[in-house]
This record gives structure tokens, sequence and C-alpha cells, in this order.
């Protein structure tokens, strides 16, 4: 809704007024779109691979050093449902990924993102395998 559909015509001379009744309504439904509800869809796989970019760019947003940890050395490999699997390139990578919190904040962000609360599970393993 419009805020200018809120305002009552005014007569010359006068300050515009406000329908109240049309403004609450207004700012009840702004207030209803912006809570997150959470998704009753199941995220998929698919979802998850689609919206990495979108999370490391958040991720960048908040916080850099987080973002480097994870473009660099954190590959998305399953996501079923709940759980997110990522696999580092080496253990000293996953080591700085979980002592500097870039685990809770990556799982903050899809949760904002995906519109899903979902457990990190973490593997270290070679690219490509």
């Amino acid at each position: 809704m419009n805020q200018e559909a809120a305002y009552v015509q005014r007569r010359p001379g006068q300050w515009p007024t406000v329908d109240r009744e049309t403004a609450s309504h207004a700012a009840e439904e702004a207030r209803a779109s912006a809570q997150l509800q959470p998704s009753n869809e199941p995220v998929t796989f698919s979802d998850a691979v689609d919206s990495w970019e979108t999370i490391l760019e958040e991720v960048k947003s908040r916080r850099r050093f987080a973002w480097l940890i994870l473009s660099q050395y954190a590959q998305v490999v399953k996501f079923d449902h709940d759980s997110l699997r990522l696999k580092f390139a080496n253990d000293a990578s996953m080591n700085k990924y979980y002592s500097s919190g870039v685990d809770q904040l990556l799982a903050s962000v899809i949760q904002s993102i995906l519109n899903h609360p979902c457990q990190i599970v973490t593997i270290v393993g070679r690219a490509g395998k």
C-alpha cells in the first residue's frame, strides 16, 4: 500500500491529515512482511548451492576474514534438509574456521538467507575427492 493512500484530501490552506485506520493497516502489513518465518518448504541441495554466492557475499559484508576462509578453502558437498556439509582443503583452514567464529557467522547468514536453520558439518579432504 502506498503512503499517499493514507492521507485524506485536504482543504486549501490546511495541512493534510492521515486516515489513521488505513495508516495502521499499512504499518501492520509492513511489520508482518518484514518478520522472518521459518519456511515449511524443504531446502534442497540445489537451493543451497544456488544461494552459496549470495551467502558468501553476505558473509563478506559482515566480516571479510570469514569470507576469505569460506571462499578460498571451503566447498559445499552436501545439503539435506537440516545439515550442510562443508569440505575444507586442509586441517589448518578448518581450524581457523572454528577458532575465529566463522561457523557461528555462517550459521546466522544461512538462517537469514535461506530462512531455514541448519547444522553445519565440516570435513577435510582434497579438492575433487
